[in-house]
């Protein structure tokens, strides 16, 4: 498998799918990674540990994420 085919093999699905069982079986696992995250990824980024966020408004019409105003 020539080094174009294994590119095009990691960026197309649909070539991925065109590929023997043989070829499937030399393919190297792509460095990005699948593209696939779990849930347990998702929980962790930001913005994923509070379900529902609240945004408070202060006296001074400034905005602060989840916490009361400190000004």
């Amino acid at each position: 498998m020539t080094v174009a085919n294994i590119v095009r093999a990691w960026k197309d699905p649909e070539y991925r799918k065109s590929l023997t069982p043989e070829d499937l079986a030399v393919l190297p696992p792509n460095p990005a990674g699948t593209g696939e995250l779990t849930e347990e990824h998702l929980s962790q980024v930001a913005g994923g540990l509070t379900p529902f966020p609240t945004w408070h408004n202060c006296p001074k019409r400034c905005w602060t994420f989840s916490f009361p105003c400190s000004i």
